[in-house]
């Protein structure tokens, strides 16, 4: 199916520095986008 899914993070805070998406058998991910902005250097990335 064509959906779009917009999932909000509770309790962001600060940056990230990975992202993770489970697949499983019987599906796949044919496209994946994620928006957000890179950290600066003097942010510590946890």
């Amino acid at each position: 199916a064509h959906e779009r899914r917009f999932i909000a993070l509770p309790d962001a805070r600060g940056p990230f520095s990975h992202l993770r998406i489970d697949v499983f058998p019987d599906g796949g991910v044919s496209r994946f986008r994620a928006w957000g902005h890179r950290a600066s250097t003097g942010e510590s990335v946890s």
